[in-house]
């Protein structure tokens, strides 16, 4: 991890768009060179991220998914900036078009991808927790990416039932994604039972997809 100065992060903060921000203070900002850099802040005085902060696991993830074959972001450096307290990673973004874009265009040859790279994700025992179509990304040679990966988890085994299930919540709870998900739930149940008999079955993916989709 390298340390930034004050001076150096001052330097590569100018003329930088804020794109996410909270009361503590910038999380990701988009830098004059076309790159971002996103910001960490340790939540508890004794934590993990004390030993193990999460731009460095961000970096790692970045690696891991390369590893699988996942397209994702470009980590250039992580850093230290002791001056604000934060430690943060510089990468170059996932080139393509992202799945909540307002004109991105959805088909069924695209839902039925996106289930079988779900799948694969569960095979290979990646737990993707920020799975929401803001982060998932269709790249220029037809390719299905991730971004915003600092809460991956990686299992040396493929996920369980409960992890699968849960996996699939997070993705429901966002209403517009639910309504697409469920418009082409065919070709999605396709494309996730295309790698063979999964413990997830068609079932279980209409019962949850469905379950209070009218108060929606």
């Amino acid at each position: 991890m390298k340390r930034l100065s004050q001076d150096e992060y001052i330097i590569k903060r100018h003329k930088a768009e804020v794109v996410e921000a909270d009361y503590f203070g910038d999380k990701v900002l988009y830098l004059s060179d076309g790159t971002y850099l996103k910001l960490f802040r340790r939540k508890r005085l004794i934590s993990l991220s004390l030993f193990f902060p999460y731009s460095k696991k961000f970096a790692l993830n970045a690696l891991r998914l390369k590893k699988l074959g996942v397209p994702t972001v470009k980590v250039i450096n992580v850093y230290h900036i002791p001056s604000i307290s934060r430690t943060a990673v510089h990468y170059r973004p996932l080139e393509g078009c992202v799945f909540n874009t307002p004109s991105f265009n959805f088909t069924d040859a695209l839902m039925f991808k996106f289930g079988e790279f779900l799948r694969y994700l569960h095979d290979n025992g990646v737990y993707f927790r920020s799975l929401h179509f803001s982060n998932v990304v269709l790249t220029p040679n037809n390719s299905i990416g991730l971004i915003d990966i600092a809460d991956t988890r990686f299992l040396a085994w493929p996920l369980s039932l409960r992890l699968r299930i849960r996996n699939f919540k997070h993705i429901l709870r966002y209403i517009e994604d639910k309504k697409i998900l469920i418009s082409m739930l065919d070709s999605f149940e396709q494309g996730y039972q295309s790698r063979g008999k999964s413990i997830v079955t068609n079932q279980i993916l209409r019962d949850m997809c469905m379950k209070d989709f009218d108060k929606n």
